[in-house]
């Protein structure tokens, strides 16, 4: 199993692109896919036949509008093969309606299929099983437990974690989770030291920390390298922008 950051970046960050990560399995998993994030996949893989699956963890803008533009280039590809995107339930009228806004009768394509899931809901596609958590964010969110090749992936999306997502996170071996907030609480979202501290708890091997709020990541880049080199417990990561996870 490899693990591509492809974004690190909060909603509107003009240095980081979207919060965005790839699985590389036999199949191939795209976390979330907002404005910016078909781009870097592009740089990553061009190929039409490339992915297989996209994982929309809520609908906000930064997290699924990139989709618009991942598929208008795939059908003037001419892509045939299905591409599955999963969501939480209800999202799937939502997302094909953003589609066809940028570009009509692109959401309705026959090769594009969507599975809808809801919390505590397991879900088996080729080689991955999956598991669902709602997060506590401003729109629902959901966090996602991916496990294939003898590994175990965890992805927060957005939203501070809950009692089911701290569940969901339990002894696995990489977990991708958004800190907003370094010294500052925003409402939604989850604080740098809150997370590391759950990831100790509940026997996590390897923490990637993501999604940072842009201004206190300027202001507190120093002092967050200075705690995780610091860190003796658990293995603590800051991907950057196409930085490759080998689990």
């Amino acid at each position: 199993m490899k693990v591509i950051c492809l974004g690190n970046g909060e909603a509107v960050d003009e240095k980081h692109p979207n919060n965005s990560f790839l699985l590389l399995s036999k199949s191939k998993l795209m976390l979330d896919c907002g404005f910016s994030a078909p781009y870097q996949l592009w740089k990553y893989n061009d190929g039409k036949d490339f992915l297989d699956f996209v994982y929309i963890s809520h609908t906000h803008a930064d997290h699924y509008f990139g989709l618009a533009a991942l598929i208008c280039r795939l059908d003037d590809e001419k892509r045939e093969k299905q591409l599955t995107v999963i969501c939480q339930n209800g999202s799937e009228k939502i997302i094909r309606q953003m589609i066809n806004l940028g570009y009509p009768g692109k959401g309705d394509l026959t090769w594009l299929k969507f599975i809808e899931v809801n919390e505590g809901d397991v879900l088996l596609v080729n080689e991955f099983a999956m598991e669902f958590a709602w997060t506590a964010h401003s729109v629902r969110g959901m966090a996602i437990r991916i496990e294939a090749d003898e590994k175990i992936i965890c992805y927060s999306g957005d939203g501070m974690f809950t009692k089911a997502s701290e569940r969901l996170y339990t002894n696995s071996d990489l977990l991708i989770h958004e800190s907003f907030g370094v010294k500052i609480r925003k409402t939604g979202h989850s604080v740098f030291s809150e997370v590391i501290a759950m990831a100790k708890k509940h026997d996590v091997k390897v923490l990637a920390l993501t999604h940072f709020d842009r201004f206190e990541r300027r202001k507190c880049l120093k002092n967050i390298k200075e705690t995780i080199s610091t860190e003796k417990e658990i293995k603590i990561l800051l991907p950057e922008p196409m930085d490759e996870m080998n689990l």
